[in-house]
């Protein structure tokens, strides 16, 4: 049965009065897009809405004010460009976009994200370089950016937050050749690593 997003809202309106702080609506089939209402909810801090069918953009990100973990991944239809205004969320530590319909650069303003600790971007179509900005976050353990088109080489600001120099433990990217774009000398792993 298929349910539309928005009347989730109305029952998270319920969980802001409850002062509940999670939202989980994994796999669900809701072929619409998560509405803006959801990123306005006050106390909302884990957001996990994978394999849901979701559609549209991640506007309804723009708002959030608590958020601490968004995963969102595994819904084709969830994609276009990365709003720089994502770099505003300043509460986001883990975000989990894998496996959608996102394309274009990867902002630079991802790089004011200065709490993130675990990002997963890979499996879309980003394009272009890796943003040296992504190295200002000395607090992330895992970066994984492989199965995209990205090109150039991991910036060295990156590649100085891993282990034993920083946290970073994981950093994965399409770097083994065979026509890749990438140039990743300091990746813990090329290509598809941990699926």
């Amino acid at each position: 049965m298929r349910t539309p997003m928005i009347s989730r809202v109305r029952v998270m309106d319920v969980a802001v009065r409850q002062a509940r702080s999670t939202c989980y609506q994994s796999g669900n089939a809701y072929n619409s897009s998560i509405p803006v209402e959801i990123g306005e909810l006050p106390n909302l801090q884990f957001l996990y809405a994978e394999n849901s069918f979701v559609e549209g953009d991640l506007s309804f990100m723009e708002p959030m004010q608590s958020i601490v973990e968004c995963w969102v991944d595994q819904n084709p239809g969830l994609g276009g460009t990365i709003p720089t205004t994502i770099g505003n969320v300043q509460t986001l530590k883990s975000w989990s976009i894998s496996r959608c319909g996102f394309n274009g650069p990867i902002p630079s303003e991802l790089g004011n994200l200065k709490d993130m600790v675990r990002m997963w971007l890979y499996d879309n179509m980003f394009t272009g370089a890796v943003p040296e900005a992504l190295g200002d976050l000395f607090k992330l353990q895992m970066l994984e950016l492989e199965e995209n088109l990205l090109t150039s080489v991991m910036p060295q600001s990156i590649c100085l937050n891993l282990e034993p120099l920083g946290l970073l433990a994981t950093l994965e990217a399409d770097c083994s050749g065979g026509g890749s774009g990438m140039q990743c000398d300091c990746c813990t792993c090329c290509e598809s690593c941990s699926r």
